[in-house]
């Protein structure tokens, strides 16, 4: 009996406590004895680490998309080593057959004598195959203005100036100790200011960007402009003086000189072509090798022969082989001879 009725005063104490309004219990208000309640500062470091550095990875995600373009827009300053010989490949290959066809029918010639019918109608044919020239490049006339792909032949003047990309320090925690919660805010404040340096840094970047997406967009839109404008004007002045040669000649044109005039137009456009060529990038390479050479030459014919000082030489040299880029993009046509 004694036990219980010191137990019962002390449960309606503390039912007293729980139900009076307004007065503060003990775990409320702690007095100014107790001492307060220790903060796991190391635990809260790690907390912030991995929020700072989730936060540093979204923002670097954020920007994936953006830094693929930049990659690519680098590129863009290397078009002449990249897109832009792939443009001039289609332009050197028309050429090449062009310029080819010319030295063909100027060595197969001979002593043949034309006619100045013959000679009105095969200065005709030339014309017409350097029109065919044109219609595979994509060049055409329309009502005196020449057109490359449906468009005039005017550059626009616009022009890309790349910047530099600026370069930033990867963004690091400070490197403190914790043991304090002075120190916890201290640590919190240089989180915030390295989170707000990854932001602009990311800003500055943007700009970077937007100028890069911007030449991105002028070279996408003006790249023929920029690259291809100036060898087509040539291809198409080529074609107005090849013209108006032809033109000049039929009024004078002879049975005595049209044998002349022919071979004298074909040996022309063989030099035109070569500076057309050159403005393309191409080299001609007219070496001609004694040794048959697979890089550089295909085999037409093999010519049997006894003697073994002659196998694998060149018999006959029908084209030239022309490089582009030091890579060759039409090899020399050659037969060759093989030991019986």
């Amino acid at each position: 009996m004694e036990e219980n009725e010191i137990e019962k005063p002390v449960e309606a104490e503390v039912c007293d406590t729980e139900n009076t309004q307004g007065a503060p219990s003990a775990q409320e208000e702690p007095s100014a004895e107790q001492p307060t309640k220790n903060i796991d500062l190391e635990a809260a470091k790690e907390l912030i680490e991995r929020h700072f550095l989730r936060l540093v990875e979204f923002i670097k995600f954020y920007k994936n998309k953006d830094a693929n373009i930049l990659t690519l827009t680098k590129e863009l300053q290397q078009y002449r080593n990249g897109f832009e010989l792939g443009l001039f490949k289609s332009f050197a290959q028309n050429l090449i057959a062009y310029r080819e066809e010319c030295r063909r029918t100027v060595r197969g010639f001979g002593s043949h004598k034309l006619s100045r019918d013959e000679g009105v109608k095969y200065l005709g044919f030339m014309v017409q195959e350097y029109e065919d020239l044109l219609q595979n490049l994509g060049i055409e006339e329309d009502g005196g203005e020449y057109l490359y792909n449906g468009k005039p032949l005017h550059d626009d003047g616009q022009r890309v100036t790349f910047r530099e990309i600026p370069e930033f320090e990867a963004e690091t925690l400070p490197d403190m100790p914790i043991d304090t919660t002075d120190a916890l805010i201290l640590y919190l404040q240089k989180c915030e200011e390295a989170v707000s340096k990854s932001i602009q840094n990311s800003a500055a970047m943007d700009s970077v960007l937007a100028d890069y997406i911007s030449a991105t967009k002028l070279y996408e839109s003006g790249i023929h402009q920029v690259v291809l404008y100036p060898i087509v004007r040539q291809i198409v002045s080529a074609y107005q003086e090849l013209s108006a040669d032809v033109a000049r000649l039929n009024e004078t044109i002879t049975d005595e000189n049209a044998s002349e005039y022919y071979i004298g137009e074909l040996e022309k456009m063989v030099e035109q072509s070569d500076k057309l060529l050159s403005l393309c990038g191409v080299m001609i390479d007219g070496y001609v090798s004694d040794t048959f050479d697979p890089k550089k030459q295909r085999v037409l014919k093999l010519i049997p022969t006894e003697d073994s000082g002659l196998a694998g030489k060149v018999a006959e040299r029908y084209t030239d082989c022309y490089l582009l880029e030091d890579k060759v993009i039409y090899p020399s046509k050659v037969d060759v001879y093989k030991l019986k």
